[in-house]
């Protein structure tokens, strides 16, 4: 039997479908929303909680969280680790928050580990 291998971007496209049917408990998205989901919010199907986060950059940066059933909790921890990515510069922490995030974006261990071994091969790269 042949271990699985993750991908990037494993949800890309499928977002909505994977919210409504709840296989995904929430959905990230930075400065624009996909139209399709219009409709959904605008009929209460799901929520949206969003945020101007500060960044280096002059104008705010905004993120964006679709969901159905997902915890307060959830959310706010997902707020919480998104905000502190933007901020921390200690890299063994940012992996730390990294994997959190796709944990509670609802990704399989082995999509996360795959996006983490990206992350850390594009780290060692840029040490060279």
């Amino acid at each position: 039997m042949t271990e699985q291998l993750g991908k990037l971007g494993p949800h890309e496209g499928q977002e909505l479908e994977l919210l409504l049917s709840g296989e995904k408990p929430i959905a990230l998205f930075y400065d624009l929303l996909p139209v399709e989901f219009l409709k959904h919010l605008e009929q209460g199907t799901l929520s949206m909680l969003s945020k101007d986060i500060e960044t280096s950059l002059s104008l705010p940066f905004s993120i964006m969280l679709i969901y159905k059933d997902a915890s307060l909790a959830d959310l706010n921890e997902l707020m919480i680790c998104i905000e502190t990515l933007f901020k921390e510069t200690n890299f063994e922490k940012c992996i730390g928050l990294e994997r959190r995030v796709g944990q509670l974006l609802g990704y399989s261990a082995q999509d996360i580990e795959f996006y983490i071994q990206h992350i850390l091969n594009r780290h060692l790269r840029r040490k060279m």
